[in-house]
């Protein structure tokens, strides 16, 4: 089966790239099926818990969970300030055991002072903020601590990726995916829990155990030891980092909050619904790709001949990935059950922005990989991104419901596909790290 399985991947290799696989892309694909391995277990898990959660809420508590989980990922944006982004580059680099140390050091105290600081900040203007994600005080609390929890979370899933662990990686992805369906079916039915409240405390309890499991397995590369030349290098990265992630916090949340204020948290639910069934598992193909392909191609000098491997690779990606997220979507979307109704353009505009989505990303990862200047590009065109999902939510979803979001979306991410295309020399310049 396992060499069935290789002859297929290296005849499809040659339709697509006219091309033998090279002994540096089998290595690839040898991180990326530990990836596929482990989260294979994880995604199924995920999907459970997401449709378990929409079935057993309903759209509106649904579209509750979905709207903190929203607001969280703006609110994590200064805690994190990209520092996770550039501790990845960095330790992946070189493999210099005590460079290593003082990279994720410095990293992990950086956070960690950061976090403090934007906790602080939001504490003493919490009411501007509440009122401005139009949610009460109490929610925005639950949406801090959320933030707290997935910061902590992401750099230490970030020091298993500098480390291009990708076996350790998905030991915790299955860690992950258990532990929150686990606890979810916990707080239902022992609980009694039947609100928005199981499913974020489900996932808080999970970012709080992989956090303390990294920490402990990777304690010999956490000396706590802080570098004050490396503190600006991250820094230095991590401020047109942040920009970006300032932009991806409002073009990948902004539509939610709009949808939230214009409409309900019901169509909250049905759009978070929608977009888990019509997009999620394309994203979640991606997500796996790219925790493999970041870490590699920061080694490579040249990112050239990679780039070229993406252009042929888009046909594909329509031909084949449209069809499989169209009916996927609508597969998964009836066991979100009879609350949930199908409706057919929705569904075809969710898979559009999907393969829009996927085609930025590999882009966007592949230019941040090239350093600072690459890190600048894509800031740049997240802001455009986001200014341009901004202006078309507040437009659109007004007049067109749920459906202006994802015409927003599209268009947007279109803006951003073309603005990093434009600067596609860069892809052929030769960087010494």
């Amino acid at each position: 089966m396992r060499n069935f399985v290789i002859n297929f991947i290296k005849k499809i290799y040659r339709i697509i790239f006219k091309e033998e696989i090279s002994l540096n892309v089998q290595l690839f694909l040898k991180s990326l099926r530990h990836i596929v391995i482990g989260s294979g277990i994880a995604v199924f898990c995920n999907f459970i818990f997401q449709i378990f959660m929409g079935r057993i809420l309903g759209p509106d508590e649904y579209g509750k969970y979905a709207l903190i989980n929203s607001i969280a990922m703006f609110l994590c944006v200064p805690m994190l300030f990209s520092i996770h982004i550039a501790m990845v580059k960095y330790v992946s680099e070189k493999a210099d055991s005590q460079r290593q140390k003082e990279i994720i050091s410095t990293s992990f105290i950086m956070i960690f002072i950061l976090s403090l600081i934007s906790i602080l900040i939001f504490l003493l203007f919490s009411s501007q903020f509440s009122s401005f994600f139009s949610v009460s005080l109490v929610v925005f609390y639950i949406a801090l601590l959320f933030a707290l929890f997935f910061s902590f979370y992401t750099i230490a899933i970030s020091i298993i990726r500098s480390f291009n662990k990708m076996k350790k990686w998905s030991i915790f992805q299955v860690v992950y995916g258990i532990s929150t369906l686990t606890l979810s079916l916990f707080f239902i039915f022992f609980v009694k829990l039947i609100s928005f409240h199981s499913a974020i405390f489900s996932i808080l309890l999970t970012y709080l155990l992989i956090f303390i499991l990294v920490i402990i397995y990777f304690r010999k590369s956490i000396v706590f030891r802080f570098s004050n030349i490396w503190a600006k290098k991250l820094a230095g990265y991590g401020l047109y980092g942040v920009i970006g992630g300032v932009s991806a916090a409002f073009y990948l949340n902004f539509d939610k909050i709009m949808i939230n204020r214009y409409l309900t948290s019901m169509d909250v639910g049905i759009y978070k619904a929608y977009a888990t069934s019509f997009t999620a598992l394309g994203l979640f193909f991606l997500s796996m790709f790219l925790t493999v392909f970041f870490p590699t191609v920061s080694k490579y000098h040249s990112k050239k001949n990679i780039f070229k491997k993406i252009n042929k690779f888009i046909p594909y990606l329509f031909i084949f990935g449209l069809p499989f997220m169209f009916f996927s979507g609508f597969v998964i979307l009836k066991l979100y059950g009879n609350n949930y109704f199908f409706d057919l353009k929705m569904g075809l505009l969710f898979c559009i922005a999907g393969i829009f989505i996927i085609l930025n990303s590999l882009y966007l990862w592949l230019m941040n990989a090239i350093g600072k200047q690459g890190v600048r590009i894509t800031a740049f065109s997240g802001i455009i991104l986001a200014v341009t999902n901004i202006l078309l939510n507040i437009f659109l979803i007004p007049i067109f419901g749920i459906s202006g979001a994802i015409i927003a979306t599209i268009i947007s991410y279109g803006v951003s596909i073309v603005i990093i295309f434009s600067k596609r020399k860069y892809y052929y310049l030769t960087v010494v790290n």
